[in-house]
Formats: structure tokens, sequence, C-alpha cells
């Protein structure tokens, strides 16, 4: 007989459950009675001054937990004044500390799983109720995958069923592969919960691979079934045409798009004509720079812009690439309007910018000509005979580079003008 006196344990029933056991699997009903002898003999009076009794619509009453969380089952006691509260542990054991109306557990292994009861008592009336304890691993082993194997298209809708059997009220709960624990009707960034229990992603992504786990568990014991999802790729496609030609005139703006889809999601990579490379988010000398959406922005474009530029979007199924042709427009300015043309050079250590006339004679500054430190040339009141190639050396210790700007200048228009003439 088990201590205390009036904890008895005097049947145990084991029943072999047909309907879900398998060739592969036993199930048994276990069942056990815990009851109190109470003296025929006690007076009226004692057997109904005091009174206990346990709410039986606590919400916590099944519970499904990963294991190594913090776990509480509460007894919501009414009494008619002083009770005693005792709990009794899965293994048919007492709580023995300090005894309270929760009982508590600070990090649950998965041999904490079981019936608990709670156990209350006032003078001669006793009430007890049991707790079902389900504790998960929290990385699911090979041999626990007892569903099905499920392939689902990226961008698809994905449902995984679970179907419950039992006359007992049963709590479904779920662990998804980032060993999110999803135990309420609702939703989680990665999935949603429904009424009967089945598990719902609208579109599915990369990251929604792995292994599903459906628990189903109430007072009378817990199954689980789990699913391995597969979600099938696709390789990288890209929004704008395949090939593109542009134009922009000097010292203009250039935007460059390169929109990609895929799964797994496409990685980008810019090559540029001088077949350096730029990935998004990264730029070079303040005057490339790649958004994060692909985009390739060229801020004041010179001729040394000119040329093909290939956006590369690459995963582990495929590639996609798109190639555009950018031409750099020759500024044309009227007769008499001052010029600016840029040279943006760049090097270690920083180059040394010069410039020519069309006749390659080397320009110093002058009242009309002048070069900015940044490489900048001016030119005043530009005429007819300022037209022709302008040519931008960049040098330095390492090496020499050159760009050639092609000017061309309107002759004067005719202009008119309103005299006024009065009546002498």
């Amino acid at each position: 007989m088990a201590e205390p006196a009036w904890l008895l344990q005097h049947r145990v029933s084991i029943q072999l459950n047909r309907q879900r056991t398998t060739s592969k699997k036993l199930v048994l009903n276990f069942s056990t009675f815990i009851s109190r002898l109470v003296d025929d003999m006690a007076k009226p009076d004692d057997t109904v001054s005091s009174w206990a009794m346990i709410k039986r619509s606590g919400p916590s009453q099944v519970q499904s937990v990963l294991e190594g969380s913090a776990v509480s089952l509460e007894c919501d006691i009414l009494s008619s004044g002083h009770h005693a509260v005792q709990w009794v542990f899965s293994d048919s054991t007492l709580q023995e500390e300090s005894v309270s109306e929760r009982l508590n557990f600070k990090n649950v292994t998965l041999s904490d799983s079981g019936l608990y009861h709670c156990l209350v008592q006032s003078g001669e009336d006793i009430d007890l109720l049991p707790f079902r304890l389900t504790v998960v691993e929290r990385e699911i082993s090979p041999g626990s995958l007892n569903g099905k194997q499920v392939s689902v298209e990226a961008g698809g809708e994905l449902i995984l069923y679970c179907s419950v059997s039992s006359p007992q009220p049963t709590q479904i709960s779920w662990i998804l592969p980032d060993r999110t624990f999803l135990s309420e009707l609702g939703s989680s960034p990665m999935a949603s919960l429904l009424l009967n229990g089945t598990l719902r992603i609208q579109a599915v992504n990369y990251s929604s691979k792995g292994d599903y786990k459906c628990i189903a568990s109430n007072v009378a014991g817990a199954d689980t079934t789990t699913y391995h999802v597969h979600v099938v790729a696709s390789p990288p496609t890209i929004d704008e045409e395949t090939t593109e030609n542009v134009s922009v005139p000097a010292g203009g703006a250039l935007y460059m798009h390169c929109t990609a889809k895929g799964e797994p999601l496409p990685v980008l990579l810019w090559k540029l004509p001088d077949s350096s490379y730029l990935k998004p988010s990264q730029s070079l000398s303040r005057h490339l720079f790649v958004f994060p959406n692909g985009t390739l922005h060229i801020k004041s474009v010179t001729f040394m812009d000119a040329g093909k530029y290939e956006c590369t979007a690459t995963n582990r199924v495929g590639s996609a690439r798109r190639v555009l042709q950018a031409e750099v427009l020759t500024p044309r300015v009227a007769s008499g309007d001052n010029v600016l043309v840029d040279c943006i050079a760049s090097g270690h250590p920083n180059p040394d910018v010069s410039w020519t006339l069309p006749d390659e004679v080397g320009i110093s500054n002058t009242h009309r000509y002048f070069v900015f430190v940044n490489g900048t040339l001016s030119l005043k009141q530009s005429d007819k005979q300022d037209e022709g190639d302008y040519t931008c050396y960049a040098k330095n210790a390492v090496g020499q580079d050159k760009m050639k700007v092609n000017l061309r200048v309107d002759a004067d228009s005719p202009r008119t003008s309103f005299n006024d003439q009065s009546d002498g």
C-alpha cells in the first residue's frame, strides 16, 4: 500500500488498443485507481462541515511542450476554508517539498512526460484532477518520421492534416522545422493553425522544408505524427528583358534594373565593362552603387562608363543573365555656352588627371580653359572652332588610362528683337 494511507493503487489495468496498434507500433491503454478510505462511523457534522473542489475548465489541464521549456500545472481550487494540496507525479510518487496549488517545472525533460494528479482535501472531502504533460524532443530523430513524405513547389500552398479519433477533448500542437511551437489557433510568421488542427502554409519558400511534427494529447495519453516536407526549388528568373540598349547623355544619371526571383533566393552579381564585379549594397568610388533590390546606379555618367553590363542571378539549381549595352551620348552645346565635362578617375595611388585639345595639345589653365582638382574640364564661351575630341588622361605610378569626349557646338540660331518705334 502506498503512503500516505489514503492513497491506494489496488488495481492496475493494461489493455491492448487494437484500433491504433499496427505492425510497427504497439499501443496500450493504462489505467489505475486512486481512492481514499473514509471512516463509516464518522459523525455527519464532520463529513459536511467542510468541502473542496477543483475547477475542470482550466486551459492547462493538457499541455505539450518542447524539452527544456518551463511549465506550470495549476490547480484552481474552490473550498469552504482551509484545504491541503498534494501532487501525485507520473510515477505515483508524491511531491516532497512545500506543496502549493501550482506545480512548476523549470527545465522539463522527456522523462517528465506523463499523467499528474492534483489532490485537494478539506476535512473529509477530497477532489482529484488529472493533468497530462507531453514533453517533445527538440530535434526530430529519423526514426520518428511516421508520416508522409510531402513534396511541394516553391510558392505553392502546403496543407498538413492531423486527424485525431478520441472521445476525450484533445489538444493539437505542431513543431515547425525552425523549432517554433504552435499550440493555439492563429499563426506564426511561417504557418497558421486551423480549428480542426490542420497546419497551413500559404506561400511555401525554401526555408519551409524540413520536419513537421503534430502532437495530439489529452488526459488519456498522447500521440505524434511527423511529416517530412521537401520544397521543389525553382531556378532564377529575371523580370526585365534579357538584352537591352540604354543611352544617357554625359553627366546624366543611369539606372539599370535587375529584379530576380527563385528558390532559394538568387544571389545577384553585376559585371562592369572593365571586368570588375559589384554585389548588392556595394559601391565603387562613390560613382557606382548597387541597391539591395539589384538596381545598378551610375551617378554623373562619363564616357568611360560606356560598354557592356551583365547582371547574373544564381542559386543552387540554375542561373539567369541580363545584358545591357550602355551608350554615353555626345554633349551638344550652343555657341557661347559654358561647358563642363567630367572625368572621374580612381586608382591607388590617386591618379593625376590631364586633358588635351582636339589637336592633342595639352590644356593649361587659362581664362577659357580650367581643369578642376576632381578632373572636370571647364570651357567658357564655346564656339564652333571648339568642336572635336577632347581626351582625358589618368596616370599614376602603376599605369595610365584615357577617355575621349566628343564635343559638338551648334551654330548661333537666328534671334529677333523688338524695337519700340514711337511716332515723332
